[in-house]
């Protein structure tokens, strides 16, 4: 920043400070004109343009005053803005004076303060965009860095103060969001109360409830701070930002935010860029919008107070079941034009179906599952439906632990079906965790509900499960005897994924019972309905288990074949562990075929797949295949 303000340039330098409130614009803009006293000889022009609040201050009446501190007496001064600003341009053409033009409002505020050229520069800071400034060099100023935001509260409490316990101190940064001002209030409140700890405080700042009361000492004020850019929305943009807020979502999509609003698509892009230009919500990726900590925390408070329990009720709703359609939709289903494929062409297929859930939209509905969870105006059932949805892209991605506390959320306040849901998720959960006896205790509740309700898809889902089950604690027979009785209560309905995977699993336990020719029967079938049901993911399974089935039977080229293409497609999905598994039945069949070193090299990326995963069942297996290479002649 100092930099462009020094660059020697003909025209006038205009650099231009944006940020949110409270993020130190003023502060860093005063040090810089501190560090450039040497340059601007004929000094400094602080004026405030008031562009916060609701009553920006007249470029005519700033150009008043400031030819007034220039030197020229007020009975010269012309009355209409054009000549105050000719006449302003004039006295700075050979003066090298840096004007600093605090807290503007609008580009139209600030061109008519703006010298026409000379040895001046302007430095303007501002709360808004200031996208009219055209060629100006900008700075969007972010909140502090950690370690800058500690050292601030050091500096600002008594490095005495704060030396012994670092947890407490990164506490009372994160609840501050690392925004300087309310960083230097906690620290100042620190200062002035002896008698608290730093833990102390950081537990007080922790209440999201009374967070805003707490950032407040004398005339400094989170509260206020962030009211002055709120009370400048007009009354659709800050409903906009108080709704959203209450969303929860990290980083909610246009097409959420439109549902939510109940508003087009169109009309909510107007809205957000109105709340992106005041610099009240972030932008981290295209249509994504994005909440500082302490800005969701005014903006809630707004909503309790301006909008009725119904509004916020419906307008959540809304959101939830927009995320969910969108979910559904990316979920595998059948397609009517689904075309058969030939041996090797998978890569390619992939490439024409739908992407997995990105990483940002499962936290989306993570956070989503998580408020329906917690609101009690909003109905649970919507909670359930996500996460019956949601658990395959959370298991892909090996996000055990946020699976376990949505499915834990949704089990405490629903019942019946949308609770038998959630219980189902947490014997899958148990069975990736060996514990075995909790999975069986769910299952043994699930598999009852669904056969006294007539719950046909619950209960192909717990005897899947409960087949699973069976196969991780060795009794093949028993797991394979499951299996077929959920492919036969499933043949009169109409639920692919589960047939698909009932037959997968089928197929796999009984290779386990040296039976492979059955096994090819339940893959084949497995295979089938997967490509029909558009399913990458149970395409892969089907693909990697009919290669050790033709591997068990001594086709090891046609075994490979299928590795390959499973392993192609397991790449493309980008799925690490449908990779590691594919990765390890490669393994196998190489080692098979007597191509030991292809087949340690194989066996040592799956290991490392499956431990990156969590998924130590699988390590052990590859472990154990890599360690029997040794053996082999």
């Amino acid at each position: 920043m100092t930099r462009s303000l020094d660059s020697g340039a003909a025209s006038a330098r205009v650099t231009v400070v944006t940020g949110s409130p409270g993020v130190g614009k003023t502060t860093l803009a005063l040090h810089a004109a501190h560090r450039l006293r040497h340059i601007f000889t004929d000094g400094t022009l602080f004026t405030d343009l008031r562009g916060a609040g609701t009553a920006p201050r007249d470029p005519g009446d700033v150009l008043n005053s400031l030819l007034r501190s220039l030197g020229v007496p007020g009975r010269t001064i012309p009355a209409g803005l054009a000549d105050r600003s000719a006449l302003y341009r004039s006295i700075l053409a050979d003066r090298a004076v840096l004007l600093l033009l605090d807290n503007a409002a609008t580009s139209a505020q600030v061109r008519s303060l703006l010298p026409g050229g000379g040895p001046s520069a302007v430095l303007v800071t501002s709360r808004a965009q200031l996208t009219g400034l055209v060629g100006a060099t900008r700075l969007d100023l972010p909140p502090m860095s950690e370690l800058e935001a500690t050292a601030l509260f050091a500096a600002t409490a008594g490095h005495g103060r704060v030396a012994d316990d670092d947890t407490a101190v990164a506490d009372v940064i994160t609840s501050c969001g690392r925004l300087p001002l309310a960083v230097r209030i906690a620290g100042a409140k620190l200062a002035s109360r002896p008698a608290w700890s730093v833990r102390h405080l950081a537990d007080r700042l922790a209440d999201r409830h009374r967070r805003m009361d707490e950032l407040h000492i004398e005339d400094l004020d989170v509260r206020a701070s962030l009211m002055l850019s709120y009370r400048g929305l007009g009354p659709a943009a800050a409903q906009a930002f108080r709704l959203l807020a209450l969303l929860d979502y990290p980083a909610s999509s246009l097409r959420t935010a439109a549902a939510l609003l109940d508003v087009p698509v169109s009309d909510a892009e107007h809205l957000l860029d109105q709340l992106l230009d005041a610099h009240l919500v972030t932008n981290p990726a295209p249509d994504r919008y994005s909440f500082h900590d302490l800005l969701r925390s005014f903006a809630k408070e707004q909503a309790l107070r301006e909008d009725s329990a119904e509004v916020r009720r419906r307008s959540l709703t809304r959101a939830v079941r927009a995320s969910l359609t969108d979910l559904a939709g990316q979920i595998p289903h059948p397609r009517p034009d689904a075309v058969p494929q030939g041996t090797g062409r998978t890569a390619s297929r992939a490439k024409q179906m739908r992407e997995a859930v990105s990483d940002v939209e499962q936290d989306n509905l993570v956070a989503a599952i998580m408020l329906v969870t917690s609101t009690p105006e909003l109905d649970a059932v919507l909670a359930a439906k996500l996460l019956e949805l949601l658990q395959r892209p959370l298991i892909l991605s090996g996000r055990w632990d946020d699976l376990s506390r949505c499915a834990a959320a949704v089990e405490h306040v629903t019942e019946g079906r949308a609770q038998a849901t959630a219980q189902r998720v947490q014997a899958r959960i148990a069975i990736h965790r060996d514990e075995r006896a909790t999975a069986r205790r769910l299952l043994s509740i699930t598999l009852e509900q669904a056969r006294a309700t007539g719950d046909r898809l619950g209960e192909v889902s717990s005897l899947i499960l409960l087949g699973t089950l069976h196969g991780r604690s060795g009794d093949h027979d028993a797991a394979a005897a499951t299996l077929e009785q959920a492919i036969t209560a499933g043949l009169t309905a109409n639920m692919p994924v589960q047939m698909t995977m009932a037959h997968n699993y089928a197929g796999e336990q009984y290779l386990h019972l040296n039976r492979p020719d059955t096994a090819l029967y339940h893959l084949r079938a497995g295979l089938s309905l997967a490509r029909d049901n558009n399913d990458e993911d149970l395409t892969a399974m089907a693909l990697y288990l009919l290669g050790a089935a033709h591997s068990r039977l001594g086709d090891h080229d046609t075994a490979l074949i299928h590795h390959h293409d499973a392993l192609q497609l397991a790449q493309a999905r980008g799925s690490a562990h449908s990779e590691a598994i594919a990765r390890l039945h490669l393994g196998r069949t190489l080692q098979a075929a007597g191509r030991l070193d292809e087949a340690d090299k194989a066996l040592a990326i799956a290991v490392e797949g499956f431990r990156a995963h969590g998924d130590h069942h699988s390590a052990a297996q590859a472990l154990a295949a890599a360690e029997s290479l040794s053996g082999t002649v």
